[in-house]
């Protein structure tokens, strides 16, 4: 990826804004994708593509990089 931006003519970042809620939401602006299985981050060796209805309630959410965790066995 590093080679692909160094050619670029225009590089556009997006980014929306962290859906982290702790006592309150983040709203700072997210960079990151995080996967969430049962309302919790998914571990860093859960499966990535995962037969449907064979994972419930699998969702994404924006997240800052502050809120961003992959947890590791």
């Amino acid at each position: 990826m590093p080679q692909i931006l160094a050619r670029a003519d225009l590089v556009k970042k997006l980014t929306a804004v962290c859906e982290y809620v702790n006592d309150t939401r983040c709203d700072q602006l997210a960079s990151r994708s995080q996967r969430l299985i049962n309302g919790v981050p998914a571990r860093y060796n859960e499966p990535i593509i995962a037969v449907e209805d064979a994972i419930p309630k699998e969702k994404y959410e924006a997240r800052c990089l502050e809120h961003h965790f992959v947890p590791r066995d």
